[in-house]
């Protein structure tokens, strides 16, 4: 197989697969994963200063 061959192959699979992958519900999936982590790591540090605090993780727009 050619360099040219294996890279338009590498396109196409590349393609179907951000189509099939690359929905609404997998890309919300993914922020609430990314949420949930930042989360994780910072509520450990906010309860130390003061447990009277709670954490509230969100994206800015």
């Amino acid at each position: 197989m050619s360099a040219k061959e294996y890279n338009t192959i590498e396109k196409a699979l590349t393609a179907k697969l951000e189509n099939k992958f690359n929905t609404e519900e997998n890309l919300k999936k993914a922020d609430d994963i990314a949420l949930k982590q930042v989360w994780k790591i910072y509520e450990p540090l906010v309860n130390a200063v003061d447990s009277g605090y709670t954490l509230k993780v969100v994206f800015k727009n």
